[in-house]
């Protein structure tokens, strides 16, 4: 029986709480973020242009999930936390001021959003963790699909690895991502 991590929980926890899967991941996707509390969290927009979706879309997502992607590492900021990221996304849009690296774009397109960061007294956040769990849930984006069979291929290969065989991942459909995959 196919995965479907649209809609069995199961399968998606499965999957987000294997540590080497989602080590992994990171390292061959390399979403750029913004380094907070030593984790990587990207902000709704982010997300939304990552799965090339409306904002809208994500707060269904949220408004719908949002137990799930809670527990996967989404929060709302305010307050001392608030302030403390809003530092961190300054620091992070500084350092790539005059930076050449293609993943710098996503930052730099922040840019855009970090005047209206500044005025609101909340901000909901994604760890990567919870950006995985969204794309594992959404439905409408192509991106999304084509994540998802690139993570089942990751968890497989990194299953096959501990038990001491070797693959190399499956689909390779994950240049449509572009500038945002790595390795």
């Amino acid at each position: 029986m196919a995965r479907d991590l649209t809609s069995s929980d199961i399968e998606r926890k499965n999957i987000l709480n294997n540590k080497y899967a989602l080590d992994e991941l990171y390292t061959e996707l390399g979403f750029p973020g913004v380094l907070f509390d030593d984790s990587y969290r990207f902000t709704k927009k982010q997300v939304a242009d990552l799965y090339e979706i409306d904002e809208r879309t994500v707060e269904r997502y949220l408004v719908n999930h949002r137990d799930e992607l809670e527990e996967n590492g989404y929060e709302v900021l305010s307050g001392k936390r608030l302030s403390d990221f809003k530092e961190a996304l300054s620091d992070a849009v500084r350092e790539t001021k005059d930076a050449t690296d293609t993943n710098v774009g996503t930052i730099r397109d922040t840019l855009k959003e970090v005047e209206g960061i500044k005025r609101t007294s909340v901000l909901g956040v994604f760890t990567f963790k919870a950006l995985l769990n969204i794309g594992m849930l959404l439905t409408e984006s192509q991106k999304a699909k084509i994540l998802r069979a690139f993570i089942l291929d990751v968890v497989i290969d990194t299953l096959n690895k501990k038990v001491g065989g070797s693959t190399k991942y499956i689909n390779q459909n994950l240049i449509l991502f572009g500038s945002y995959a790595g390795g």
